[in-house]
């Protein structure tokens, strides 16, 4: 742990990351604010919120990936930074709805860059054997800005209107930017001539291809985690109607139990940065990814319980306990990306990845609205989640087993 927390290029990246994320969030706000609560926005507006951020980042990140296996990583990180400033200043000024939108795509596009680019220079600042303990850290310090940055951004937009909260955000691009200055360059590794020479030749779809081609280790944490996301947007979504008609409660119970799963997050990523004897990594996603089942389980049975108080004290350290497996699976899905790909392909696995997390909230959001409440009720739908969350963390479990099996038997093979 001493090492990860006196590696001063980790060190840099994690204060950028706070720096740039607590302003995101201003300007999140700020924007529901002008949409939503300040405007006449309704349901559609609010989704085209989500969908504008969602939507370029999926078609771009491919290609962000790409050029995080071309291009120094520094540099990369510093302009999405800028880029994103630059985007987000025209909320400043702009009235316009529709222009609004066109912004936040823009600034979707730019930070889609950064993802990749820093997932992919992690191995380049840390020794192999600290990976783990250095997404836990980056890990902990994303979950303490999901904790406290909204909390942060509600007080920013009480003393200020939309428009100036947004130049706080800006701010804290451009000096995210100035922060990343400090790191050494971040040169991705070089791929022979003939390699390079190739792919010059190949089209964009043969590369992609030959991404999914990649180690089945890497295919199964993908579909592992486009599952996951799919389960967690479903629940994000319906987690609202649970406090409201189970629970009999309001926003501020709400924000509580969603602080209380980035408090468990954070507590899973914790114990893998302190943990004296190196966790091994499967084993944290397949059983990171069961223990989330405990809090959709709990919401169905939610709806049978006739007991409020206890419902309402339940469901503070079940969502604790689901967030713990949440972080714990979270930080071991990058150590895997990262000890996985080829070194030359890191960044186009990373956009990959991002790709296709961002698939899965598209997917997540438009199943669970379209079925829930009109062909699924609430409570059979959390059942359901819980089941499939449980019938992926089985199915993951025993095909890890055979991927082993399977190149176990090949190592004797080479070896007679």
């Amino acid at each position: 742990m001493n090492g990860v927390l006196k590696n001063r290029s980790l060190i840099i990246m994690a204060i950028s990351e706070s720096v740039s994320s607590v302003g995101s969030w201003i300007t999140m706000m700020a924007v529901f604010s002008l949409v939503i609560f300040k405007g006449e926005g309704s349901v559609t507006e609010s989704g085209l919120i989500y969908l504008v951020g969602l939507l370029p980042a999926l078609v771009f990140s491919p290609v962000a990936g790409w050029l995080c296996d071309r291009y120094d990583r520094k540099k990369l990180m510093i302009l999405s930074e800028i880029l994103s400033g630059l985007a987000v200043s025209g909320i400043i000024f702009t009235e316009s709805i529709t222009l609004l939108y066109v912004l936040l795509a823009l600034q979707a596009i730019s930070g889609s860059i950064m993802t990749p680019a820093r997932q992919s220079s992690v191995p380049q600042v840390v020794d192999h054997e600290q990976l783990t303990q250095a997404n836990a850290f980056l890990q902990q310090i994303s979950s303490v800005v999901k904790i406290f940055g909204p909390v942060l951004a509600g007080g920013v937009l009480a003393v200020m209107n939309a428009h100036q909260a947004v130049i706080l955000d800006v701010v804290s691009y451009f000096l995210s930017a100035g922060i990343l200055f400090l790191l050494p360059k971040l040169i991705p590794p070089k791929q022979n001539k003939q390699t390079e020479k190739s792919e010059h030749k190949e089209k964009w779809t043969a590369q992609f291809s030959q991404l999914l081609h990649l180690d089945s280790q890497i295919k199964l944490l993908f579909g592992m985690a486009f599952m996951a996301i799919m389960g967690i947007v479903s629940i994000d979504i319906l987690a609202s109607i649970f406090t409201r008609d189970v629970l009999f409660s309001g926003e501020s119970y709400f924000g509580l139990l969603i602080g209380m799963i980035g408090l468990g997050t954070l507590l899973g990523a914790l114990t893998l940065m302190l943990g004296k004897k190196a966790s091994h990594p499967w084993r944290d996603v397949i059983s990171g990814f069961a223990i989330m089942a405990i809090l959709p389980a709990s919401m169905a049975a939610g709806y049978h319980i006739n007991n409020l108080a206890f419902m309402r004290f339940l469901v503070i350290p079940i969502c604790i306990i689901a967030g713990f497996g949440m972080g714990r699976k979270l930080v071991q899905d990058n150590t895997l990306i990262q000890t996985l790909s080829p070194a030359a392909m890191l960044g186009r696995v990373s956009g990959l990845y991002q790709s296709t997390i961002i698939a899965a909230q598209l997917i997540g959001t438009i199943l669970t609205s379209a079925v829930v409440p009109s062909l699924i009720p609430v409570d059979a739908f959390f059942v359901l989640v819980a089941l499939l969350i449980l019938a992926v963390s089985v199915f993951g479990f025993f095909y890890y087993l055979k991927i082993k099996g399977i190149k176990k038997v090949s190592t004797v093979r080479l070896e007679e």
